[in-house]
């Protein structure tokens, strides 16, 4: 169970008594109108830093500090800080991220980001190695269920591409000018890619007759004589592009003014049955707790 408290503090604008709209950031307003930027800052505790089930600080807890900041809701980039107690430096980790998003109408919308992820030198070989991270992504309304389809690949050699697939539906039971609702996000996730599978294979041995210091003599069991030659084990490497997890994931939101409890019952599945694939499976439960200033 992973539990986190975040506070996030945020600049909204309100025409009148009116709730904050969209319509206001597609005026044209000054550059340096309040309306056109927004800063978020949060402070974080977990016991156990997991990213798409996977735990990247070895089921240690950990703090966090992130800053985020938006232009006109589509441009926007962020930095998290990430400290494991006990462990040095302070900092063993932090990611840096940019991103565009575009709305072109009800339907559809596209966004494009950029993350590099940095760990320190000597926690390389003990929870992951720093490196760099493109995505791009389209989400497509079909009124009933939203989909998401995502690429990315790790920018390194030999990384493949990994393309993630999410269909949801969000639910709501807010009405207009109500403080206290429910939300729901049920959603199916699919991750594919480029997966290596390592078969070892046992290659050499045997004897060669009529060598070696028996030659000629013989000796027990081995007439003629010989010399036995020593078995090699060499693995073969099968590079395939498959789905490699499932995810079932229904979010629950309480929303009442500007605090909100969400709890996350998640269900990992691995499609893969491998033991080289090392990922996490079964149920997860997330709760977050919101507060917005």
């Amino acid at each position: 169970m992973l539990f986190a408290v975040t506070l996030f503090s945020a600049g909204l604008i309100r025409a009148s008594q009116t709730e904050p709209t969209d319509s206001l950031i597609g005026e044209r307003t000054p550059f340096f109108s309040p309306v056109n930027h927004s800063v978020f800052a949060g402070l974080g505790f977990g016991n156990d830093l997991i990213y798409n089930t996977s735990s990247l600080s070895d089921n240690q807890p950990f703090f966090s500090t992130d800053f985020m900041y938006a232009f006109r809701g589509n441009l926007w980039t962020a930095l998290t800080l990430y400290n494991l107690p006990g462990q040095t430096p302070n900092i063993p980790f932090y990611d840096i991220s940019a991103g565009y998003r575009h709305v072109f109408n009800d339907y559809l919308d596209a966004s494009a980001s950029f993350s590099s992820y940095h760990s320190s030198a000597n926690l390389d070989e003990s929870y992951y190695d720093s490196f760099q991270y493109l995505r791009l992504s389209a989400g497509l309304d079909w009124v009933y269920i939203y989909t998401r389809a995502t690429l990315g690949r790790i920018l390194e050699e030999g990384s493949g591409f990994y393309f993630y697939l999410k269909n949801s539906h969000f639910i709501s039971t807010r009405n207009k000018g109500s403080e206290n609702y429910f939300t729901f996000d049920p959603n199916i996730n699919m991750l594919f890619g480029n997966h290596t599978q390592i078969i070892p294979r046992i290659h050499g041995g045997g004897n060669i007759p009529g060598s070696g210091p028996q030659a000629g003599g013989g000796g027990p069991g081995r007439p003629g004589g010989g010399t036995t030659l020593p078995e090699e084990e060499q693995n073969e490497y099968h590079d395939k592009f498959t789905l490699m997890r499932i995810e079932l994931s229904v979010p629950v939101s309480w929303n009442f003014r500007d605090f909100t409890m969400e709890i996350e019952p998640l269900l990992a599945i691995p499609a893969l049955n491998d033991e080289t694939y090392a990922a996490s499976n079964g149920f997860f439960i997330f709760l977050n707790a919101y507060y917005r200033i």
